[in-house]
C-alpha cells in the first residue's frame, strides 16, 4: 500500500466515525504521536487541570496510607469486567 492509499484510507476511516468523543480521544493521540515525533515535552499537552491531578497523584503515591494493593485493584477489576 502507497503512502497516498494509506492517508485516503485514514481520512476515509475518520470521516466515518461519528462519535464525538471517540473523535477528540483519536486527535489527542495523534497529537500526543505528533509532539513526540518533534520532542516536545508531554506536559506541556496537559491541560492546567490534568496537570494539577497528576501532581496530586504523584503526592498520593508517595504516602503508603493511600495506596490499594494490586490483588485488591485486580478484584475490583474483575467486578467491573463481569458487569
Amino acid at each position: 500500500m502507497t503512502t497516498q492509499e494509506i492517508k485516503s484510507y485514514v481520512h476515509t476511516f475518520i470521516d466515518e466515525i461519528e462519535n464525538k468523543q471517540l473523535l477528540e480521544d483519536l486527535y489527542t493521540v495523534l497529537k500526543r504521536f505528533r509532539a513526540q515525533k518533534n520532542n516536545v515535552d508531554f506536559w506541556d499537552l496537559f491541560t492546567k487541570e490534568q496537570q494539577m491531578e497528576l501532581e496530586r497523584a504523584i503526592v498520593q503515591s508517595e504516602q503508603e496510607e493511600m495506596l490499594i494493593l494490586h490483588g485488591q485493584v485486580m478484584e475490583e477489576a474483575k467486578t467491573w469486567i463481569g458487569k
